[in-house]
């Protein structure tokens, strides 16, 4: 298609003067309702709410067309029940996840949003070819080894294709193939042992707090371990030294920094303790 925008909004609401707040079915209607009540072009709409109502917010992804647009008017027409909104995007022609929060005084949706980063601190890695590791720096299991290691990269987060996908128990947004390598764009500690390993691996799990939130893996690999085939095959070999980009990033391991400061200025340590708060956007 290339006009639909995947949103991913957590709204942090609070209580107006007598009491009263704003409910999730409720957001969802307002948020939709240019399109009748409906996600654009029949994209799925999850919601969910996290923390009790000192520390709520309602978690809301659905999809629009071209830009977000209904969240501004959405936050003007609700602003009593609304302390801050984060959003994350992602346009559908292959570009890379961006967020911005209200309230802000330019609704310019360009001008004010950013690449949206997500973190990392360990892998996972099947290894081949020659990777020379001290034995002291990683743990060995199942095939694969383990070693730590923080960071941080871009990441995809359409919603095509999830309705697919069991979103009670798996906490994954988005498993379809990127086209290059360079889009993760990684930031680490140790960039060199980072690429080293990927280039040596026929499988790389990035793991956040014990959860899987991305995997760069060959495309044989990707079909031994059953995986379904992507009809961009031709793009990973092409363009990706033969590997297929998996990403799970979510508002799990979301490491923007505005995102952790307000967190924490909320006393909600990030990230959340309850795995299962963050099954989707």
């Amino acid at each position: 298609m290339g006009n639909v925008i995947s949103i991913h909004a957590e709204i942090f609401v609070k209580r107006d003067e007598t009491g009263q707040t704003i409910r999730p079915a409720e957001a969802l209607w307002n948020l939709t309702k240019t399109y009748n009540g409906s996600s654009y072009n029949g994209y799925p709409m999850i919601i969910k709410e996290v923390g009790a109502y000192n520390d709520y917010s309602i978690r809301i992804s659905y999809g629009e067309k071209y830009v977000p647009r209904s969240i501004f008017s959405f936050y003007e027409e609700n602003k009593n029940f609304i302390d801050t909104i984060f959003v994350r995007t992602n346009y559908e022609s292959n570009e890379l996840d961006h967020i911005f929060e209200l309230p802000s005084n330019n609704h310019n949706f360009e001008e004010i949003r950013r690449i949206c980063r997500y973190g990392f601190d360990e892998l996972l890695f099947k290894q081949r070819g020659n990777l020379e590791l001290d034995s002291k720096v990683y743990k060995e299991y199942d095939g694969y080894r383990s070693i730590k290691l923080n960071g941080s990269m871009n990441s995809v987060s359409c919603l095509i294709d999830i309705d697919e996908k069991d979103i009670i128990s798996f906490p994954i947004e988005y498993d379809r193939s990127l086209k290059t390598n360079a889009l993760n764009d990684f930031e680490t500690e140790n960039k060199n042992l980072l690429n080293q390993i990927i280039d040596n691996s026929w499988d790389v799990v990035f793991k956040y707090k014990n959860v899987t939130v991305h995997r760069k893996i060959d495309t044989n690999e990707h079909l031994k371990q059953g995986f379904p085939k992507s009809p961009s095959d031709f793009m990973a070999i092409k363009l990706n030294n033969g590997k297929y980009d998996i990403n799970s990033s979510g508002w799990y391991n979301c490491v923007d920094e505005n995102y952790l400061n307000y967190l924490i200025k909320i006393k909600r340590i990030p990230p959340h303790n309850n795995v299962h708060d963050d099954h989707v956007g």
